[in-house]
């Protein structure tokens, strides 16, 4: 329950009873799983220093005269200690630097992420951040199939968004 209440903080929305019921969700063994979105938050919580904020693609809409039509939230919620957050960073770069995801770090910015399959194969992930963005890439199917690849789909795709959306922006670390 203590781990759930982590993704509690962070809206993650498809946990049932069952959920607290067995030691497997903790290994992401959840009986309805996650969207990719709730995966973006939960690691963007990371990549904040261990605060959470809704997720959104939007930071702002105006209209056509300039004026404020809406605005992405900026309030937070603390989820981890800033410690632990960085901590966990610190080890998520190990995954794009010569684990699991090597390979994918963006060129020229610190990098953090995880790669992930479920059982048989039915889907395959990768989360990832730098100091700018936080992404999750989900490849699969909506209903349970196994999915047959090879390397990580959803790696190439993060990488090759990331690696364009980064183009133009100054090199980066992570604060410490």
């Amino acid at each position: 329950s203590t781990a759930l209440s982590y993704l509690e903080k962070m809206q993650f929305s498809h946990l049932v009873d069952a959920d607290y019921q067995y030691y497997t969700t903790c290994l992401g063994g959840m009986t309805y799983g996650v969207t990719t979105e709730e995966m973006a938050g939960g690691f963007a919580t990371l990549a904040n220093e261990g605060e959470y904020r809704e997720t959104t693609c939007i930071e702002e809409i105006t209209d056509a005269s300039g004026n404020l039509v809406t605005k992405a939230s900026s309030s937070t919620t603390k989820v981890y200690s800033k410690n632990a957050a960085n901590m966990m960073t610190d080890v998520l770069q190990s995954v794009v630097s010569g684990g699991t995801a090597q390979g994918m770090k963006i060129d020229g910015f610190d990098t953090a992420g995880k790669t992930g399959t479920t059982s048989d194969y039915r889907d395959g992930w990768f989360c990832g951040y730098t100091p700018y963005y936080t992404a999750a890439c989900w490849f699969g199917y909506a209903k349970s199939a196994t999915v047959v690849f090879s390397g990580n789909p959803a790696g190439k795709i993060w990488d090759e968004v990331m690696t364009d959306i980064h183009k133009d922006l100054e090199g980066k670390k992570f604060e410490q």
